[in-house]
């Protein structure tokens, strides 16, 4: 049974990759609003921004089924299984 230490210790670190598209798409903002010349950089940052931070979402159900299945395989204590699945679902994604 994992412990609250080990919880957080994983939870820390997934919060990261929920912050991590604003605060780029902040650091993004500051860096053409101080070195742009015209407001139109800045205003074609914004949609620029949105579907680049919205691209990875759209794969994101690859690596839901990925680790679904690989746990699958897991809890059964079936090795092969869960070793194929990890080999075919990485070639797949390459």
């Amino acid at each position: 049974k994992p412990t609250l230490r080990e919880c957080i210790s994983f939870a820390l670190p997934a919060l990261g990759i929920y912050i991590c598209p604003s605060l780029m798409s902040l650091i993004d903002a500051s860096f053409i609003g101080s070195k742009s010349n015209s407001v139109m950089e800045l205003a074609a940052l914004g949609p620029a921004s949105s579907i680049s931070d919205c691209a990875p979402s759209l794969l994101l159900f690859l690596s839901i089924a990925s680790t679904n299945l690989i746990a699958k395989a897991a809890n059964t204590m079936d090795n092969n299984n869960s070793s194929s699945s990890t080999s075919r679902r990485i070639t797949q994604t390459s």
